[in-house]
């Protein structure tokens, strides 16, 4: 039986598997640019940085770039998103992995 988490995943990954690859691409060079900030950023921020069209495809490849084994961002806690289609659903908040310090005895 598929939870609900399930059909998210299924439908984003759908979603990325039709994508035209540069919408892809300029998701991912937004992406960079906040990870690259220093600053800490949701898809509230992505969205507002991309194509219209490309919008549907933040949330993918933010849980693409944060779950690399080298994570190009880190997750740092939840805020609501602005999104109204939303209603308010707590969404992550990252920041780039290279402005977090590395955990005590990580090799």
């Amino acid at each position: 039986m598929s939870t609900p988490a399930d059909l998210r995943d299924a439908g984003i990954a759908a979603r990325e598997h039709a994508a035209d690859p540069r919408l892809l691409a300029a998701v991912e060079v937004v992406i960079e640019k906040w990870a690259d900030s220093g600053r800490e950023f949701s898809a509230n921020e992505i969205r507002e940085d991309v194509p219209a069209i490309a919008r549907d495809l933040v949330a993918g490849r933010l849980r693409s770039f944060a779950q690399r084994k080298v994570p190009l961002i880190v997750w740092r806690g939840e805020v609501q998103s602005s999104l109204h289609s939303t209603h308010g659903k707590k969404i992550g908040r990252y920041i780039g992995a290279q402005w977090v310090a590395p955990e005590a005895g990580a090799a």
